[in-house]
Order: C-alpha cells, then structure tokens, then sequence
C-alpha cells in the first residue's frame, strides 16, 4: 500500500508543480494585461500622459514589477501603486523575448530597492508613444526560463500603439 502511494506521489507531484507554475504566470500576465487597460483608461479620462514603468532590479536584466504613473501638466508625477509579479515570474529583459525594453532610467523603489525602469506613455487620446506601426511586447514566464531562446511555458502581451490595447498571446 505504501508503495503504491510513494509511486503516485512521485508521478503527481511534478505535474502539480508545473500546474502551479503555469497559474502563476498566467495570472502575472493577466495582471500586466490589466495595468495597460487602466493605464489607457485613466489617459482618457483625465485627459493626462500616463507612464507605465516596468522595474527592474539594477543589477539585473529581468523585469519583477509595474507601476501606472500619472504625469502633470506641471511636471509631478502621481506613483499609483507598484505591482509585483508572482514570485518566481519575470518579464524577460532578453531582447528575443521583449521588445521596447530597452533604455532604463534609475530611480529608487520603496524600501531601499535600486532600480532602473523602462517605460510606455499613454497619450491623452489613449495611443501609445511608439511610433506608428511599431508594436510593443514583452514575454512573461518563470525567471530560470529566459536564458532559453524557447521557454517552456510563457506569455506574450502586445500592445498595439494606435488603440494603446495589449492583447495576451499564450501558446
């Protein structure tokens, strides 16, 4: 009897895990997804530029968090609050995986966290500052995942710059 449970636990448990794993950047997708809808809702509603900045540690390549921003007329800026991705999950700061996430500004995050950030402005019409016909992605999946060229388990979100819309693209 032991030995039948120790034989099902053994097959159980890694499909449990990638189950977990999967739900994970599923759900950190979906909460990027999110953040660019509210960004490009508040452009219009406010009729302000909004900056989305995705952080990064400085001494890193990936990216682990995001902030909608709201830039004044006069110069300040509004910080909404900074979202985290699931532990584990990053957005991939692979030039193979992301697009756009190139230059990064430093700053410093709450609690003492050196970052650095790259960031997409909503204008007050609610299109991105892309360029016209350029597309924005960036691919989130598990941190050990991004040295690969082909992950095993990821998410794509593309923002289309003219209607400021992302579109979450998983295989």
């Amino acid at each position: 009897m032991v030995a039948i449970i120790t034989i099902l636990m053994a097959l159980l448990i890694p499909a449990i895990t990638s189950t977990q794993s999967a739900l994970q950047i599923t759900r950190g997708a979906q909460g990027m997804a999110d953040i660019v809808s509210l960004s490009r809702q508040t452009a219009l509603a406010r009729n302000r530029v909004i900056a989305l900045r995705i952080y990064r540690k400085t001494d890193a390549t990936n990216f682990f968090a995001y902030q909608m921003v709201l830039l004044e007329e006069d110069g300040t800026e509004q910080a909404r609050r900074l979202n985290r991705l699931p532990d584990g999950v990053v957005i991939s700061g692979n030039g193979l995986h992301s697009m756009g996430m190139g230059a990064t500004s430093p700053t410093n995050l709450p609690g003492g966290v050196s970052a650095a950030y790259a960031e997409v402005r909503f204008r007050r019409d609610g299109s991105v500052d892309l360029g016209s016909g350029t597309n924005w992605y960036v691919s989130i999946m598990r941190d050990s995942s991004t040295a690969k060229e082909v992950p095993e388990n990821f998410v794509v979100i593309v923002l289309e710059p003219e209607a400021g819309t992302a579109r979450i693209l998983q295989p």
